[in-house]
């Protein structure tokens, strides 16, 4: 099944004869390739002789004359099957790439073979035989033919000029069945979007930003209630301990899930039946989908507005300088604006790029006309792809802004509907989700706040690619999220790369429940999380984790499962992982590396060259009884002075798990977390390296991994452990130079 599900995804690059000895040798190799933007993933099948004992290697080019050796390719579950990344490529460049496979005394190679990485980002205005449609929402009209942008101007012939609305340019478009653009000029529109069609053709739904540099908004708040708020009557608010901006009344009946329901008042200030309501939990900040407007704020002023609830105590921050009731404290009126709209852009067609928008206010559906949905349905994507009945495959979401959904901003599941979706693009987005990563993690799990995410692409080839993500439950998610997943093809080839994520509830970067063969997850920057990169389990493999940092969390490197269990391959190398969400002298557990369920088991986990810093253990691997399938070498570690490792409930000196278990040989130990904490304010962590911290030059050569077909990516004799390099990335040299010392720095400068 798996082979056949590879085959008809991968382009086929050759299955060639044998060149090999005769006798137990590999005889046949097909290799496969899945560009990505920065690295390619590659695939070899061997054919012949079982591959127990066989090395399989990648190398790799932008010539055939300047290659070196690429990646091991880690051998995954199955026989015959090796995986492995080509890294450290330029977007939309070609590279060669050849597979050699040694299997005891023979030797077996493949031809090179061309292979180009993707485009970083593009669009759709230039392609041959495009067409452009244009939107106003001010001074559009449906009725015209969309395809002249500036009716006012007297330029536009007669029955020409922009759309109102966008679905209506969109249809427009793909009625047409050319390639091309859908240009939205700045604007509020109150809309839900479908991105439709047929064929192969790419489309392009287009932001225009304003002389102000404002993206148009595309908006789930009730439109009247945006142009002219409604009023609510909120009884017996009274300002909070002086604090200015916050107001509050207690009710005894509120209990751990939170019905809040607001009555609005007609012109006569009698009840009006329309009414809104959030269900949540307690402390849960409900502007995931409702909004308190500024009363009397100044344009400059942050909307940081919303309500949250206290044990029984109900908070409403407002701006207004007289709170909720606004200008005439004899009128308690509170404005605000309610998402009330389900998913916002649906698409249901492969190539449709998305740029240059904001979404805002995804929430419960309307189930009529003044009526608000009790207890709304959890659809508050900001944008879903793929969940119909038709497979949706090149999707592209690039420079979009994302703010206060009740669900994952950004949603493409492998299969659902009969439907299905791959190869999603997810570059240089903002994403914020308005204080749910702010709660504690018991106040979201089970309820509705533990679906406002970030991306949740359960898809295969997804790439998540220099975006912003803050203030959600969990930042990437690439798993399944289910127990029962047999699809192999889930979260497989991705690369999540380059994000920065803060403040999150739960996981950062989760890849649970997934098959997640040769994904990679490289040069994140990660703080206030609950764990940092989570592979709790992963199913096959191998996944690689290179480069990233995280620091100021609840638990590192999550790995480790029971049912399914945790046996696939998982590769961590050349992170820094530094505990505690904020650094303080003393307390918290804040494993680096976190296995401390009872239930949990590891295997199959390999470390090199990474820095683990924690306050107890470095690594908490609390009920693993294998010490065959998992390794550490190479690493710094930081606990205490002599208890840094637990391993099956059992904690280790650094003497003692080298001699015991064979492990950290050429580890380095360093001074814990104090190591890296900011001695002057105590307040933030210094995450470069000194001379103190002893990582410098500790690590082990891995080629392909910190060593190019252009030379050594490291500085002095050997690189460094951790995500940087202490004087930054050299040049690409053929030989590493050696790190000039102190004095003749000191002489080059005077000099």
């Amino acid at each position: 099944m798996i082979k056949r599900l590879l085959t008809a995804v991968l382009v086929v690059a050759g299955l060639l004869a044998s060149d090999a000895l005769a006798g137990n040798a590999v005889t046949s190799i097909t290799m496969q390739s899945v560009p990505n933007v920065r690295s390619i993933a590659v695939s070899a099948s061997l054919g012949g002789d079982d591959d127990t004992s066989a090395v399989c290697k990648i190398f790799y080019g932008r010539d055939t004359t300047a290659c070196d050796t690429g990646m091991t390719m880690y051998r995954r579950v199955g026989t015959k099957k090796y995986e492995g990344r080509m890294l450290w490529l330029n977007p939309n460049t070609d590279y060669w790439c050849k597979v050699v496979v040694r299997d005891g005394a023979s030797t077996f190679k493949t031809p090179f073979t061309s292979m180009r990485t993707l485009d970083k980002s593009y669009f759709y205005a230039n392609v041959a035989g495009a067409v452009s449609y244009y939107v106003d929402g001010t001074n559009g009209n449906d009725s015209y033919d969309g395809l002249c942008q500036d009716r006012k101007s007297g330029t536009c012939a007669t029955g020409s000029g922009p759309k109102k609305t966008i679905q209506a340019a969109v249809n427009a478009l793909t009625a047409s069945g050319n390639p091309g653009n859908v240009y939205v000029l700045s604007g509020h529109y109150h809309e839900n979007v479908v991105l439709n069609g047929s064929g192969t053709q790419y489309r392009g739904l287009i932001g225009v930003v304003d002389a102000n540099n404002a993206k148009p908004i595309i908006c789930g708040a009730y439109e009247s209630w945006e142009s002219a708020p409604v009023s609510f009557n909120l009884y017996s608010l009274s300002p909070y301990n002086g604090n200015g901006g916050i107001w509050y009344t207690t009710a005894a009946t509120m209990s751990d899930s939170i019905s809040l329901v607001v009555l609005a008042q007609d012109a006569n200030g009698f009840p009006n039946p329309t009414y809104a309501v959030r269900r949540t939990s307690k402390k849960a900040l409900l502007a995931d989908s409702c909004y308190v407007a500024s009363v009397g704020a100044t344009p400059a002023t942050p909307a940081r507005e919303g309500w949250y609830v206290n044990g029984d105590t109900l908070f409403v921050r407002t701006f207004s300088q007289n709170g909720p009731t606004g200008d005439n404290p004899a009128s308690p009126e509170l404005p605000i604006y309610l998402g009330y709209r389900s998913d916002l852009v649906k698409v249901t067609a492969s190539k449709w790029t998305i740029y240059g928008f904001k979404f805002q206010y995804a929430g419960g559906p309307l189930t009529t006309v003044s009526n608000y949905d009790p207890n709304p349905s959890k659809h508050g994507h900001c944008i879903e792809i793929g969940a119909f009945a038709t497979p949706v495959s090149a999707t592209r979401i690039v420079s979009n802004n994302f703010y206060g959904m009740s669900d994952a901003a950004i949603y493409a599941p492998l299969w659902a509907g009969n439907g299905r979706a791959d190869s999603v693009y997810v570059e240089s987005n903002s994403i914020n989700g308005i204080g749910i990563g702010k709660l504690y993690y018991s106040e979201t799990k089970g309820r509705m706040e533990e679906g406002i995410n970030g991306i949740l692409l359960s898809v295969s080839r997804p790439i998540i690619w220099n975006n912003s993500i803050t203030q959600v439950c969990n930042g990437i998610q690439t798993g399944s999220g289910s127990s029962s997943e047999s699809d192999t093809l889930t979260g497989c080839w991705g690369e999540i790369d380059f994000n920065n994520i803060s403040y999150i509830n739960d996981d950062a970067i989760e890849l649970d429940l997934s098959h997640s063969i040769n994904s990679l997850v490289i040069r994140n920057r990660i703080n206030n999380t609950g764990h940092v990169i989570s592979v709790a389990p992963t199913e096959t493999g191998p996944t690689f984790i290179i480069g990233n940092l995280g620091w100021g969390f609840d638990g590192g490197i999550k790995h480790g499962y029971l049912s399914p269990k945790a046996d696939g391959i998982v590769v961590a190398m050349h992170n820094t992982l530094v505990g505690q969400r904020e650094p303080t002298t003393s307390g918290g557990h804040a494993y680096p590396f976190d296995n401390a369920a009872s239930d949990s088991v590891t295997r199959n986990f390999k470390s090199y060259n990474n820095i683990y810093a924690g306050y107890t253990y470095a690594v908490n691997g609390a009920n693993e009884r294998d010490t065959t399938s998992n390794y550490f070498d190479y690493d710094a570690l930081g606990g205490t002075t002599t208890t840094i490792f637990k391993w099956n409930n059992r904690i280790y000196s650094k003497a003692l798990l080298s001699g015991n278990i064979g492990w950290e040989n050429n580890g380095r130990i360093i001074t814990g977390i104090n190591a890296f904490a900011d001695t002057v304010t105590s307040k933030a962590f210094d995450l470069n390296l000194n001379a103190e911290n002893g990582p410098i030059d500790g690590g082990k050569i891995i080629k392909g991994v910190n060593t190019t077909y252009s030379g050594a990516k490291y500085m002095g004799t050997a690189p460094d452990m951790g995500y940087l390099e202490s004087e930054g990335a050299p040049p690409p040299p053929t030989t590493s130079p050696k790190r000039n010392s102190w004095l003749i720095k000191i002489l080059r400068a005077i000099l």
